[in-house]
């Protein structure tokens, strides 16, 4: 799991050992840094199955909160490599 660093790069976060695993933790970052129910975009690079299982955990425990699921392009796909999943969110409604 990574984070945008201050410096613009991409840091390590958590080494994360399977998809249900990655995804809890993702979810836990998210409260941890302050989300509490706004809009959440889950950008996916050939991962639409791994980013509806994502939605759908942070609905479990964010209900009604607005996520939208699109394919990544450009540079984005870069950094999330194929497979992976590039994840923003508002910390509030």
């Amino acid at each position: 799991l990574g984070v945008a660093t201050p410096e613009g790069q991409v840091g390590l976060l958590h080494k994360c050992r399977g998809a249900e695993k990655a995804y809890a933790t993702v979810v836990h970052e998210m409260r941890q840094r302050g989300f509490c129910g706004g809009k959440v975009i889950i950008g996916h690079a050939h991962q639409p199955e791994g980013a509806h299982r994502l939605k759908e955990r942070i609905l479990a425990e964010f209900p009604g909160s607005p996520v939208v699921i699109m394919p990544n392009s450009g540079l984005c796909c870069y950094y999330a490599e194929d497979g992976g999943m590039i994840i923003g969110f508002e910390k509030a409604l």
